[in-house]
């Protein structure tokens, strides 16, 4: 597909959260067929109500002064898709999108075929897919994770080895994942806490 054909296929699927699970069964079942991209990296995920993006910025910046070549994924965008894919800084090119993200069109489309998923990805899936790939193509050190709510940082956990900043929650997300977690429950809770209880194993924790 070319890129304008992406993004009408992106578009079709509706609001990014809409047909989300809260599991990793889908995201791992694509990344799986797609060789596994998001374990060529290390990782780190941002969460929380506030001072995500900021921090972000401020942990890739650190990482490509410190030589890294760095990954950037947020959420979610202004203008443009590209917006949430960056590396070192630069969004990714229409061209660099349209093949990652027909690379994870395709590979959907034969895990449908074969019915090993339930149903279609969410738009997110597909993006987390997408970001994946191009970050694997490109060569990263390391990639920066921003999520906002549980279902977009299931779908981020997706990979093995991570580490976790958790920024303290207000009530919204609270409330929220508290829905989808089974209560979980408690403002000064981190975000981790909330992985951990819907069963996404948590290796580390930094708290800032």
């Amino acid at each position: 597909m070319n890129y304008t054909e992406c993004l009408d296929a992106l578009n079709a699927l509706g609001h990014e959260l809409r047909g989300v699970k809260f599991d990793l069964d889908a995201i791992r079942s694509i990344l799986a067929s797609l060789g596994h991209p998001e374990s060529r990296y290390d990782s780190a995920i941002v969460a929380g109500t506030n001072g995500k993006g900021s921090t972000c910025a401020m942990l890739s910046s650190i990482l490509e002064r410190a030589g890294c070549r760095t990954g950037l994924y947020t959420s979610p965008h202004l203008i443009r898709a590209n917006e949430r894919i960056r590396v070192n800084g630069e969004e990714i090119s229409d061209r660099d999108f349209a093949l990652s993200f027909t690379e994870v069109w395709d590979a959907v489309e034969r895990l449908l075929k074969r019915q090993t998923l339930e149903g279609r990805p969410s738009f997110f899936e597909y993006l987390t897919a997408t970001a994946f790939v191009h970050f694997a193509r490109a060569g990263v050190d390391f990639v920066v994770l921003e999520v906002v709510m549980a279902a977009r940082a299931f779908h981020a956990r997706a990979q093995e080895d991570l580490a976790d900043i958790g920024r303290r929650l207000q009530r919204d997300r609270v409330i929220f994942v508290a829905d989808v977690a089974n209560g979980v429950a408690g403002a000064d809770q981190f975000f981790v806490d909330f992985a951990a209880a819907a069963g996404v194993e948590i290796r580390e924790v930094r708290p800032l």
